[in-house]
């Protein structure tokens, strides 16, 4: 992975993730890419040369506010770094950016969120970890980076690795220097499947390992999050599925609760074909 997106809005969980970026490229030596999107004022958007002027104006001092966030957080690392500040909408200006810069990894904060909040309006985070662009970690408000030993890869077994994600993760793995361990979490009604035996059978081919199976609890967060408790975890992988909009309705998503709850970094990996 050559180049890393870290978006940026200059809150405390934004400043967390680029901290966490800082600590997580000491294993790749990337280039950072920093952006940051703004809203534009009235005075701003009309069409001439007053407009345009201002619309300058306020792009860089964003910059320029962006530089000085970077300076406030970066500690002691020294990466290739760039700046962008533009407008637009959050999640597509961010996707347009990784698609026109081939960005290989996406890192950002997640706020969390409960309630209403989680049926009704969702989240940029959320949203790019369910629909990954490219591989998209999401790093917990409160988590402070720490050197990554051990990775748990989260499956349902119902779609089996594809050949993208099996290098993606053994890279991961190398660069970390790190263990995997894949993880499902099985519910009591759980009806096994023919795709689950082909995932079992990938997944030992290609890592020579087999699922471990933990019980459902409350949740596969929970269940997740009480494995990692119990047997260690620096970073979860999870491996979206495409739902239709029923399912997303009345099911949910397994990866956007995950993403909200887990108590490490989550991981989502590009791959899944609609």
């Amino acid at each position: 992975m050559e180049r890393f997106l870290i978006p940026l809005d200059f809150t405390d969980t934004s400043a967390n993730a680029l901290r966490y970026a800082f600590g997580f490229n000491k294993h790749y030596f990337a280039q950072l890419h920093a952006l940051h999107i703004f809203d534009v004022p009235f005075s701003a958007s009309l069409e001439n040369d007053a407009g345009m002027i201002e619309y300058e104006r306020i792009r860089k001092s964003f910059t320029d506010k962006v530089w000085n966030f970077i300076a406030d957080n970066k500690g002691d690392y020294h990466y290739d770094t760039l700046v962008t500040t533009t407008s637009g909408g959050d999640l597509q200006s961010i996707i347009n950016y990784v698609e026109e810069n081939d960005i290989h990894l996406v890192i950002l904060g997640n706020k969390g969120k409960s309630g209403l909040g989680r049926w009704f309006f969702g989240t940029v985070t959320r949203s790019l970890l369910r629909h990954p662009p490219c591989m998209v970690i999401s790093v917990p408000s409160s988590y402070q980076w720490k050197e990554i030993s051990q990775i748990l890869v989260c499956t349902d077994l119902s779609m089996p690795l594809t050949n993208e994600q099996c290098v993606e993760l053994k890279q991961l793995a190398d660069h970390m220097k790190a263990k995997i361990q894949f993880l499902h979490v099985q519910d009591k009604i759980e009806i096994a499947l023919p795709e689950d035996s082909i995932s079992v059978s990938t997944i030992q081919k290609e890592f020579g390992l087999t699922p471990v199976t933990v019980p459902f609890r409350t949740s596969i967060a929970t269940s997740v999050n009480d494995y990692i408790t119990t047997h260690g975890g620096d970073l979860a992988v999870t491996l979206p599925h495409h739902h239709t909009w029923l399912d997303n309705l009345f099911l949910g998503s397994e990866t956007a609760h995950m993403s909200d709850e887990l108590s490490v970094p989550l991981l989502s990996l590009k791959g899944m074909k609609k």
